[in-house]
């Protein structure tokens, strides 16, 4: 029993120490209900950097600079979208599947009020290649 207790801490303890990335096999391009396309990765820290693609809207088709972070299966990234006065953060879960779940929020500025908010939901899957 003792035996059992040590080795099950020892496996605990290492796949603690496991960056984000190896943990949930995060790297790589996803692509979303709407047909916009993510690519990214993680660093030993959490940081998420990549790209976003969006298939709708303002700016459709341009690829813009995406960063996050993630810890365990908590994920949060957000994108600028300069040309379009607007900036979208998202935050979710990453399944054990390895679907990302998300809600996001976009505001737009120079105005302030409930209306230059926008929120809604994403799933991200895995790009098929």
């Amino acid at each position: 029993m003792k035996n059992i207790l040590m080795i099950s801490l020892i496996l605990i303890t290492l796949t603690a120490f496991r960056s984000p990335d190896q943990q949930m096999g995060i790297s790589g391009d996803y692509v979303n209900q709407s047909g916009s396309l993510m690519t990214i990765s993680a660093d030993k820290s959490g940081k998420l950097v990549g790209s976003y693609t969006t298939a709708l809207g303002c700016g459709k088709g341009i690829v813009r600079p995406l960063q996050g972070w993630i810890n365990g299966n908590a994920i949060t990234f957000n994108v600028h979208f300069g040309e379009c006065g607007s900036v979208t953060s998202w935050v979710g879960h990453v399944t054990p599947e390895g679907t990302i779940d998300t809600i996001w929020t976009l505001a737009r500025g120079a105005e302030t009020g409930w209306s230059t908010k926008l929120t809604g939901t994403s799933e991200f899957r895995p790009k098929s290649n």
